[in-house]
């Protein structure tokens, strides 16, 4: 259910979105109140138990991601993703499988994963450790990802709500998996060397480079329901499709390429510290 009520955008046909046109998504509403209901209730830790409080910076973080999860799926910008543009299907992406996992994962301190690592210590998570392993990790991604973009199959899920929210649901808890070997909270818990997790975040640009790509070229529309969907800031439903395969193209692999850099300088400026450390005992 839209609720139209601002004009925002200029087009030539029937879209009309405004800054105020919110899906209602009770899912969506009910899942991210619970979420912070349940992580700011805990966040001031159990001094008594030697849990520190979580520091500022990552409660922001925490909320940040919950807050990007709304905004892709019950914003305009999902309204827009869902019947009339792919460029914001793919902005809309790139918020549920990059931005918003990362922010919740660094949101999240150690401490908080362990009862649920005592709930499934033995058979449960050896099954998860092996799930977030870098190989297995990227493969649980990235082959549903990549099929997800196929026409017939996006089609599908445009045209069957229920399809439609398990993809979501899906492509959201797979993200989580596939950041989990960068961001975890250390090394017993699945955080890969940083060798390891450099290789692991530019291969992920390559999947994305090569569906992008070939949208991005692609002469014929691919998706029906974007041609028949209205033009979007006065864009034609086939240059609002190069829009969008330049974002998974382009887009993606600028932040994947981004995030190798971070863990490099992180990595480099541990190493230098060691060294200093030791020239210091020495």
């Amino acid at each position: 259910m839209v609720f139209p009520l601002l004009p925002l955008l200029q087009t030539s046909t029937s879209v009309d979105v405004s800054l105020l046109s919110w899906s209602a998504d009770p899912g969506v509403a009910f899942g991210a109140t619970a979420a912070a209901w349940y992580y700011y209730r805990r966040a001031g830790g159990r001094p008594e138990d030697g849990i520190e409080p979580i520091p500022t910076i990552r409660k922001v973080g925490f909320g940040a991601g919950l807050a990007t999860v709304v905004l892709a799926l019950m914003s305009p910008i999902g309204v827009l993703a869902d019947d009339h543009s792919l460029a914001f299907h793919m902005l809309q992406h790139v918020m549920l499988t990059i931005v918003a996992p990362v922010l919740l994962l660094l949101g999240i301190p150690a401490w908080m994963y362990e009862p649920v690592r005592q709930a499934f210590k033995g058979r449960l998570w050896r099954v998860w450790r092996v799930l977030t392993l870098p190989i297995i990790a990227f493969v649980l991604f990235h082959l549903p990802y990549s099929v997800y973009h196929v026409p017939v199959v996006y089609d599908l899920s445009l045209r069957y709500m229920p399809v439609h929210i398990a993809a979501h649901g899906f492509l959201i808890a797979a993200a989580l998996v596939s950041w989990w070997a960068v961001l975890a909270p250390s090394p017993e818990l699945g955080k890969a060397p940083a060798a390891v997790a450099m290789i692991y975040l530019f291969v992920q640009t390559i999947p994305g480079q090569i569906v992008g790509a070939l949208i991005t070229y692609s002469d014929d529309i691919l998706y029906p329901t974007y041609r028949d969907g209205g033009q979007v800031f006065g864009l034609s439903a086939l240059s609002d499709q190069q829009i969008g395969g330049l974002i998974m193209w382009i887009g993606t692999s600028t932040i994947y390429l981004a995030a190798v850099a971070i863990v490099f300088f992180r990595w480099a400026n541990r190493e230098d510290r060691a060294q200093q450390k030791h020239y210091v005992r020495a």
